[in-house]
């Protein structure tokens, strides 16, 4: 029987907390209702510069948009445009967006990234024990420094939950990972319901920041049980053959040490 991620009842308790802040909120809950069409002019004068025109971010300090979910694209540009999250340049461009009453130019510039197909970058290696010590936190938590696992609200694939606007992680950018976590640990970030987001960065150490940023960037969903191998003898065959669950072995580096923090 799988472990049930560790505080589930505080964690979920805030959810509900959070929840209820937001029932008003026109993002929590709703399909997508934007017209990626209309968005594609915009896309390319404002946002290509640093997410590309398909959503794949030029440079690891940016974060990938394609497939991320349509509800936490839409939160967050209103975080912007409202300032409740202070991130430069995006207030500044988001400025640039004309407001309308049914924020539809948010919306079609949502739907736009939420339509395009998320990139799978290879290539990039991190030391096996970086990994499992990233996959241990996603997955069950740490116990003693009472911090939930991750796969509780961004669930076990990284898809996130998208009718809460919780976004998805998986093939996220480490880098950028890296530093919304820091950010979420020192305040500078602040727009998660409830601060729960600087609940649960502000208990990890920089260490356990890298190596939950190195395993999402390598998950691979379709690699987990449930949504690789159809029987439970070829999911025992895969998991002896992958180093560390849910990612390739392409994604870990062949000699001990060799793997940098996601930093470099």
């Amino acid at each position: 029987m799988p472990r049930l991620p560790i505080q589930f009842p505080a964690l979920l308790a805030l959810l509900l907390l959070a929840a209820d802040a937001a029932a008003g909120a026109p993002y929590v809950g709703v399909a997508p209702q934007g017209k990626p069409a209309a968005a594609r002019s915009r896309v390319k004068n404002v946002c290509s510069g640093c997410h590309g025109i398909q959503g794949h971010a030029v440079s690891p300090s940016f974060p990938n948009l394609a497939g991320q979910n349509y509800n936490y694209l839409l939160k967050s540009l209103e975080n912007f445009r409202s300032g409740a999250w202070k991130a430069s340049p995006m207030k500044s461009l988001v400025k640039t967006i004309p407001p309308t009453s049914d924020d539809s130019h948010l919306k079609n510039l949502a739907a736009y990234f939420a339509g395009q197909t998320p990139e799978r970058k290879e290539g990039q290696r991190f030391d096996q024990s970086l990994l499992s010590r990233g996959e241990g936190i996603f997955e069950h938590g740490i116990r003693d420094e009472k911090v939930p696992a991750c796969a509780a609200c961004h669930m076990q694939n990284g898809g996130g939950m998208a009718p809460m606007a919780v976004p998805r992680l998986a093939g996220q950018n480490a880098k950028y990972v890296d530093q919304q976590l820091a950010q979420f640990a020192s305040g500078k970030r602040a727009n998660s319901p409830h601060h729960i987001m600087r609940l649960v960065a502000g208990r990890l150490s920089k260490d356990q920041m890298h190596a939950v940023a190195a395993y999402v960037q390598a998950l691979r969903p379709a690699q987990l049980p449930g949504a690789g191998p159809s029987t439970y003898a070829a999911y025992v065959q895969r998991a002896g053959q992958d180093p560390v669950p849910g990612v390739p072995p392409s994604a870990v580096s062949t000699s001990a040490g060799s793997d940098r923090s996601p930093q470099g």
